[in-house]
């Protein structure tokens, strides 16, 4: 399944949980969407992050807060303190104080539309007993006209949601964590009191005061 959002409009936000990854800094997450009004009222949906540190210390920083020191020739995507939104693979010389926030993982699953550009055969680790390749997978990217693409398959390798992602237009992507209970997407639409309809088709959640509606993206 993929996801295609025009960034002309939705915005992506970096949001460390409590425990993982596991900080290298000192630092760790507050595992929450900011609660402020004007964004929380407008998060349309939420999906997952990349590894724990344990498999790989993958770099990660959340609104100026280092969590994971970032390492060189890994797919990262980052928010700069402009606000603008950037994926690209980190050098030896980029500048970390640039950004507000960004995550790591992995090589790049595709760079300037290339699939897998360096060659890599492991993608991961699987449980015992699971298939090593076909498993459950994500992966976050942009195509060329700069839009945000997230996909996800179940029984699928990385190289093949790869190719799922270069037929949606995708350029450049990351593979995100893998394995099931670990990929999720979820669609949600926050209320503020001015905006609670009287009547619902759907369940309405209420989460230490805010009131939402969720959906999965996919039943697995």
């Amino acid at each position: 399944r993929l996801v295609i959002a025009d960034a002309r409009q939705v915005d992506l936000g970096i949001v460390a949980g409590t425990k993982f990854p596991e900080t290298t800094t000192g630092n760790t997450g507050d595992g929450l969407i900011p609660r402020d009004p004007a964004v929380l009222t407008r998060v349309i949906a939420a999906f997952n992050g990349g590894f724990k540190t344990m498999h790989g210390a993958f770099g990660m920083m959340v609104r100026g807060r280092e969590i994971v020191r970032p390492k060189a020739s890994f797919a990262t995507v980052g928010r700069f303190k402009d606000g603008r939104l950037g994926f690209g693979t980190w050098k030896k010389e980029t500048k970390g104080d640039v950004f507000e926030s960004y995550r790591q993982n992995l090589v790049p699953l595709i760079e300037n539309g290339v699939i897998n550009p360096t060659g890599e055969q492991k993608w991961g680790i699987t449980p015992l007993g699971d298939d090593p390749v076909y498993t459950y997978r994500a992966a976050v990217g942009t195509t060329g006209a700069g839009q945000i693409i997230y996909a996800w398959g179940n029984a699928t390798s990385a190289p093949l949601l790869a190719k799922a992602m270069a037929l949606g237009g995708c350029v450049y992507a990351i593979h995100l964590d893998m394995n099931w209970g670990h990929t999720r997407f979820e669609w949600y639409r926050v209320y503020d009191e001015a905006s609670l309809p009287g009547k619902l088709k759907e369940k309405m959640y209420d989460h230490g005061g805010v009131k939402f509606q969720a959906r999965r993206m996919d039943p697995e």
